[in-house]
This record gives C-alpha cells, structure tokens and sequence, in this order.
C-alpha cells in the first residue's frame, strides 16, 4: 500500500474487507481513534474516515508502548503495512488525509469526553487514560497554543 501499486484487485479486497468491517463495527463497537474522531466531524465538518485516520498512528503507539499481551500485534501491522515505525505510519496518514488544527480549548475538551467514554476505552487490551488520550490528540493534530 505504502509504495502506491495500488491494484484493483488490491481495491476490491480493501472494499471487502470494509464491509465486513462494517459487519463486525455493528456488533461489537468501535474503539479510541473513532471515538475521538466524532468531534473533528461532528465540530468541525470533518469527514469521519480522514478524521478517524488522524488517529490510528496514536492508537498504534499506545499498543506499541504499554504494557499488555497483545503488544506484537502493533508491530506485526506495521510490518504489514510496509513501514518501520509509527512515525512513518504517522506521515504517511498526513500525506493522505492532510493535516488539521484545532484550538486549545478543543483539544482539552475533546480529550476529557472521550476520557470519560468508558465503552470506548474498555474496548482495548490496555487502560487508556486521559493522558493517553490528550498525547494522542496533540501528537496527530496541530493546536494553536
């Protein structure tokens, strides 16, 4: 993916596997890096697949980080995807979706409701906390400190 050969077979497997995310996300929820994308759409008119995108380098980190048994697999899909760090999953999501700003106060708001989003922070193989979650949104967006 990373090399943009993008095929369309490679296309019809991406719109598959979709769908069936779409299938699982109806029963089971969804995690961090949705949660935290509503507010960009809801707030700010951002579509929610780039604002949710925004997100996934945090959300790899934090299982690259913390301590949990399910640790590897954030290195596994990294591999996977072709690249050797979440700092170059992060460019490479910015290359895609652009970057994006949001003021302080936002930043601080968004991140105590999600914080305070248990549904969406107990869908994790690790405790997310506040913290966690106000890095996260500095980390994938720029703020106007």
């Amino acid at each position: 993916m990373k090399d943009g050969n993008f095929t369309k077979e490679m296309h019809q497997n991406l719109m598959f596997a979709s769908t069936v995310a779409g299938m699982v996300i109806s029963h089971s929820g969804t995690g961090v890096p949705h949660g935290m994308g509503y507010h960009l759409t809801y707030d700010h008119g951002l579509y929610h697949g780039k604002a949710s995108a925004l997100f996934l380098a945090s959300l790899v980190d934090m299982h690259m980080t913390k301590e949990h048994p399910g640790q590897e697999k954030a290195r596994k899909l990294l591999r996977m995807l072709g690249f050797d760090n979440v700092k170059e999953l992060r460019e490479y999501i910015l290359g895609v979706v652009g970057e994006y700003c949001i003021s302080e106060e936002d930043l601080k708001r968004y991140a105590l409701a999600m914080s305070g989003n248990t549904r969406k922070l107990t869908s994790h193989d690790f405790p997310i906390s506040y913290e966690d979650i106000e890095k996260a949104f500095r980390d994938s967006l720029q703020s106007d400190m």
